[in-house]
Parts: C-alpha cells; sequence; structure tokens
C-alpha cells in the first residue's frame, strides 16, 4: 500500500510505546523483537505517539512531531517511514474479507478477523450462494464446513478473483487450506476426497453430520479459529505485529490443526486430487 500525507494511520496491534532513556523508544518488553528507534528526542517521541489520538494522516503525525521533537519535516516523514516498515505504524483503512459459514467455527473465525482489522462479509439473510460470491468477488473468501457449498458451488468458488481458503472442522482438528488463487491449484472439495481416502465410506458420514448439530470443543475452535484467521489475514495484506517475519502461504499450503494432540499445527502441500469432481470440470 502507498503511503502519503492523507495516508491514516494507527499503531499496530500489540504495540506498546516505552521510552528507553534518553536516546530510544522501544514498542514492547521484549527489544529484540519489538523493535527500537534511536533518536535523540526519545522523551519527546514517546510521549507524542502516547497521547496521539489514532487515527491519523501522516501529514498530521509529521507536523505533530516537527512540533514537539525538535527535528524537521524531512527527519520526522523518515522517523514516520521507519515506523511504518517496522509495522509499529500501520493504515487503519480495513480490508474486506468474505466468510461463507454460519457454524460456530465460521462465527469465531469472523470475531477474530474483524478485531484484526478486517470487515467481514457475510451472506445476507434470503441472499443465495452465488449472490455473495459474485458481490464479494474482489475479496479474499473463507469457505467454512462448506462441503455442500464445494458440491453446488465449486466451479464459482474455484473462479473467485480472489484467494479462497477452506476451512474444515472434523472431529477435535481443523484443516485449514489449501488455500488458492487460481482455478488449476487444489479445492476445498479436494480436501474433502484426500479425507475421503482414508476411508471409503467416509462421504456417507460427512453427509450425516452436516444434517445434524455441530458441536465442537472450544479448545479447538479457538485455535483452529485463530489459525485461520492468521492464514487469512497474511493472505490479505493485513500487518503482522512487530517483528513477527513470515511469508504468506503459497498455493497448495495447508495445515492441520490439532490442539489437543502430539502435534498441535502440522503444515502440508496439498496437490489437486486426481477425481476432485470439481477440479475435473477445469
Amino acid at each position: 500500500m502507498r503511503l502519503d500525507d492523507s495516508t491514516l494511520v494507527t499503531l499496530g496491534q500489540g504495540v506498546h510505546v516505552l521510552a528507553r532513556g534518553q536516546g530510544a523508544v522501544q514498542f514492547g518488553m521484549d527489544a529484540t523483537r519489538s523493535g527500537i528507534v534511536d533518536s535523540r528526542a526519545a522523551p519527546a517521541l514517546a510521549a507524542t505517539l502516547t497521547s496521539t489520538k489514532w487515527p491519523v494522516s501522516i501529514g498530521e503525525l509529521q507536523e505533530e512531531v516537527v512540533g514537539r521533537c525538535d527535528v524537521d519535516k524531512q527527519q520526522a516523514r523518515s522517523l514516520i517511514d521507519d515506523l511504518c516498515g517496522y509495522n509499529i505504524l500501520i493504515p487503519s483503512a480495513r480490508t474486506a474479507v468474505a466468510v461463507l459459514g454460519d457454524t460456530h467455527l465460521a462465527h469465531e473465525i469472523s470475531r477474530i478477523l474483524e478485531a484484526s482489522g478486517a470487515t467481514v462479509r457475510i451472506r445476507l439473510q434470503r441472499e443465495t450462494t452465488r449472490a455473495f460470491l459474485q458481490r464479494h468477488v474482489d475479496s479474499p473468501l473463507v469457505v467454512v464446513d462448506g462441503g455442500r457449498e464445494y458440491l453446488m458451488w465449486g466451479k464459482a468458488v474455484k473462479r473467485h478473483g480472489n484467494w479462497v481458503v477452506p476451512v474444515l472442522s472434523f472431529d477435535s482438528r481443523v484443516l485449514v487450506g489449501p488455500v488458492s488463487n487460481h482455478p488449476t491449484q487444489a479445492c476445498g472439495m479436494c480436501a474433502h476426497m484426500h479425507i475421503s481416502d482414508h476411508d471409503p465410506h467416509a462421504h456417507v458420514a460427512a453427509e450425516q453430520l452436516a444434517d445434524g448439530p455441530r458441536t465442537m470443543d472450544p479448545a479447538v475452535a479457538a485455535v483452529g479459529a485463530a489459525a485461520a484467521a492468521v492464514t487469512v489475514r497474511r493472505l490479505a495484506g493485513i500487518p503482522d505485529p512487530p517483528g513477527v517475519v513470515a511469508e504468506p502461504p503459497g498455493a497448495g499450503w495447508a495445515a492441520v490443526v490439532d490442539p489437543l494432540g502430539a502435534e498441535p499445527l502440522a503444515p502440508l502441500q496439498m496437490e489437486p486430487h486426481p477425481r476432485c469432481p470439481v477440479c475435473a470440470s477445469f
């Protein structure tokens, strides 16, 4: 995102402004991770960032830093650029994310995404899946517990104009992915098919599960939703907190989230299933 004087910014998630003596400001408890800015006006800078009413435009913040920190405009802008580059300051504009699903897991994912700075779009009352997909064709799409959705609307989901993130809860685990942004890549139905490879009668259980109420262990729901939300945040370009170094997942990336098991998070690379009925139509 291009930052200019009119761009509204705010402090990043988890940032705490702390004066580190007279010569530096740090932005969290662990200076090796949270970041340090050296400045001869450190106390004034810390006071400025602490007292600012966020969000504020970069131009207004620049003037505030000039007035309170005894630096010129160029120095103030360079300092602000450094803070933006380290995600201490982030754009306040919210990113739209479409969430298709009405299970407890879908609601938990939506809650975390909203708290993370996304604007979550859900299906309106009486809105068809087709209309929902068309309305949000340019936004990242999360399809939660959507086995039937993939059977009925798999082609439309595959043609979606942005990233698609399937999320499937089963037993006491959550499968996030495979993420995709092109019809040739593995899809949510591929995930169902790969699971079915281990049990030829899995589809029978899946159909009965879809007709009954879903319950989830609260720990599994919380951790699974968090893993899904982090995946969506990175694909949508929502900044991580300062000090976090992680690349967004690529096409085919998936992970089994099993907080009660021996391996709480097991990433894997998923290929298109050779018998996937959705992929076969492309």
